[in-house]
């Protein structure tokens, strides 16, 4: 297992239902083995993950046949949805929250859960 794939799995058990978990780490982990090739593959998926806002259905409506696989558009529209432009998920979830702390839309995620 990766470095990238042990992060994610982390942030997964963080965010979704237990329920939901299992099949979308079997989404990202799919992802990452037919688009490994790709340079910024780690922040297309940190991205994933952030715009599905741990719901499995918006996980999926992120990806064919809702919408056509465009890395880059995923990553600007994270950035832009986290209100950080620039190469935000380039780095780890655990980075990003050293660094910045959590994201106005994550905030009210954990205040939602509370």
């Amino acid at each position: 297992m990766t470095a990238l794939i042990e992060e994610l799995e982390n942030k997964i058990d963080l965010d979704f239902p237990a329920s939901e978990a299992i099949e979308v780490k079997q989404i990202i982990n799919k992802l990452y083995h037919e688009n490994k090739n790709l340079g910024f593959i780690d922040q297309v998926l940190r991205s994933l993950i952030f715009l599905s806002e741990g719901q499995l259905s918006n996980l999926k409506y992120q990806l064919p046949p809702f919408r056509l696989f465009e890395p880059r558009d995923i990553i600007i529209e994270a950035e832009e949805c986290a209100g950080n432009l620039g190469h935000w998920f380039g780095i780890s979830f655990d980075e990003i929250e050293k660094r910045y702390g959590q994201t106005e839309k994550e905030e009210k995620r954990t205040d939602n859960k509370a």
